[in-house]
């Protein structure tokens, strides 16, 4: 493999660990809702008062993680599928099958299975990463 595989590949890496944070962030942050992002706020954490501002609109910090995850998505699994692809159709059969089972798992699976368990503590901690996304998109 050449040095811009190595680069593809570590660039699909980086694509789905942060598919897999906004996944994190979208859980948690669906699983709070406006009354307890208020007493959050009342009771002074940290974040939570950015968390009351989005959840009075939710579908704008929704929106702009639905679009990051798509972009993650999308370009995890074509970088994937262009490093696999010079090992002709078996390459790119079982990049497929390790894409999907990586993304399922680092992406989608432990991510929103963490962020239903632990809504509220995550929601608060990614308060910050969650606002950034909002006013970015």
């Amino acid at each position: 493999m050449s040095m811009a595989d190595w680069i593809m590949l570590a660039a699909a890496m980086v694509a789905l660990l942060l598919t897999g944070a906004c996944a994190l962030a979208e859980t948690a942050f669906l699983r709070l809702n406006r009354v307890r992002a208020l007493a959050l706020a009342e009771e002074g954490g940290r974040g939570a008062k950015r968390l009351l501002k989005m959840v009075e609109h939710p579908e704008r910090t929704v929106n702009a993680l639905i679009l990051v995850i798509a972009v993650g998505s999308l370009s995890f699994a074509t970088l994937i599928g262009l490093v696999f692809e010079r090992y002709g159709t078996w390459g790119v059969v079982i990049s497929l099958l390790v894409e999907v089972s990586l993304f399922f798992v680092i992406a989608e699976a432990a991510p929103k299975t963490y962020g239903i368990q632990n809504g509220e503590k995550v929601a608060l901690a990614m308060s910050g990463f969650l606002q950034l996304v909002t006013n970015f998109f």
